[in-house]
């Protein structure tokens, strides 16, 4: 999501550097409800974009609280090893959570570093984006009925140890899919797949799961024709 640009002029004859900023935005971004039971509670994340350690985010609101209520200011630091140079390197970021409350449109306003920035949002209502999710290793039943009301399905239980498979995913029509990760909690190691353009069906191979222990499955895929995003998870013990 691009919050602002910015256009640098240099003029080479004299030392002048104007700096121009565009706030008005030309998308409205969209997001969707995470269950068909609009009017249940569901919170969002909105990604803001070139922070530093130094940027201020102030005066943040909704336009329309009813739709979209503003919660709270998140803001990070992490460090990672650069396979470039081999050094530590910083990075920081910012997001806004807010509570989608029911469908319609509200605008979030706030400043960066004195600077105003606005974005648009649809809340749109939720629908099932897979069509298909086999989990070989159980069995070959088809498990996408148990997203068709929530994204967040109710917890799937085995029965006996689970051999060695493929976590197999369709996205519905309309969706792609752009990640599925498979986690096993108690050993804390994850399979992921990713695709950042999205594909319409794909497999993960996933090793034994037993009975008892904890695992977690996650996909996100991408509306194709609002770029609104959504995933599905399920765990499974």
């Amino acid at each position: 999501m691009k919050m602002f640009r910015k256009i640098l002029c240099t003029a080479l004859a004299v030392a002048l550097i104007a700096t121009v900023m565009m706030t008005a935005m030309a998308e409205t971004v969209t997001l969707y409800m995470q269950g068909k039971d609009n009017g249940t509670n569901f919170y969002q994340s909105l990604d803001v974009q070139n922070v530093t350690k130094n940027t201020k985010i102030t005066n943040i609101k909704s336009s329309n609280k009813n739709v979209m209520k503003v919660l709270a200011l998140h803001k990070s630091t992490s460090t990672y090893k650069s396979l470039d140079t081999g050094k530590t390197e910083t990075s920081y970021g910012a997001s806004i959570t807010v509570n989608l409350k029911k469908l319609g449109t509200a605008t979030v306003t706030y400043k960066k570093d004195g600077e105003p920035v606005s974005q648009k949002y649809a809340v749109k209502a939720y629908s099932n984006p897979i069509s298909s999710l086999v989990l070989t290793g159980i069995s070959s039943k088809n498990l996408k009925s148990r997203f068709d009301q929530h994204g967040i399905a109710d917890p799937l239980s085995l029965t006996k140890n689970a051999g060695a498979g493929k976590l197999k995913a369709k996205a519905a029509s309309g969706w792609v899919i752009t990640s599925v990760s498979w986690r096993d909690q108690a050993e804390d190691c994850e399979h992921y797949y990713f695709n950042y353009r999205g594909v319409s069906s794909c497999a993960l191979n996933v090793p034994k799961m037993i009975k008892g222990n904890g695992y977690h499955i996650s996909i996100d895929l991408r509306n194709k024709a609002t770029g609104g995003t959504l995933y599905v998870s399920m765990n499974i013990g």
